[in-house]
């Protein structure tokens, strides 16, 4: 058993070229503190490498108003806001969302995006001038003066705008796998 990679109609084994890490996960509920939702421990991570965080949660905003929240993304005790738009709408509907952020080590920077599949979280828009389908790019944040060569917790962080009943990001399921050569 091992990793193995395709190419020119042959296997040949990847010596580990893949990463899994357990991710714990935690419920943000009824409260305006930062709290964690995910969160990981990476030992190390070479200039280049990438990791790529995927979850799945049970959303829900329902205190009667509109409301924000922040999703802020630490590396150590480093850290970034991760989220394009906080706008967290009045709905008594639960909604199913499900995200992703990739980091990449770039020099001694993270160069970071939020890939969150939600209406509440939108890459920026870049429209082709020949008319084709707008294409989908983000702004990566960079975190700077990231430690990569010790133990180092990786999380993400959700800070309601409201504490209510009906306001929580339940993480239901998460992933993350570094990719390096």
């Amino acid at each position: 058993s091992g990793v193995f990679l395709r190419g020119d109609s042959t296997w040949a084994a990847a010596s580990a070229p893949i990463t899994a890490y357990g991710v714990t996960v935690a419920n943000v509920a009824n409260t305006t503190t930062e709290t964690t939702c995910m969160s990981f421990a990476v030992d190390d991570m070479a200039d280049g490498d990438i990791i790529w965080l995927r979850g799945s949660a049970l959303v829900k905003n329902n205190p009667g108003s509109v409301s924000n929240f922040t999703a802020t993304l630490y590396w150590g005790s480093v850290s970034g806001a991760i989220n394009t738009v906080n706008t967290f709408y009045d709905n008594a509907t639960e909604a199913k969302w499900m995200m992703g952020v990739y980091m990449q080590r770039v020099g001694s920077d993270l160069w970071v995006i939020d890939a969150q599949g939600t209406s509440n979280s939108k890459p920026y828009m870049i429209a082709s001038t020949v008319g084709h389908t707008p294409l989908q790019l983000q702004n990566a944040v960079a975190l700077s003066s990231c430690t990569f060569d010790s133990s180092q917790t990786v999380a993400v962080k959700i800070t309601h705008g409201v504490a209510h009943a009906n306001t929580y990001f339940n993480v239901q399921d998460a992933r993350a796998h570094r990719f390096s050569e």
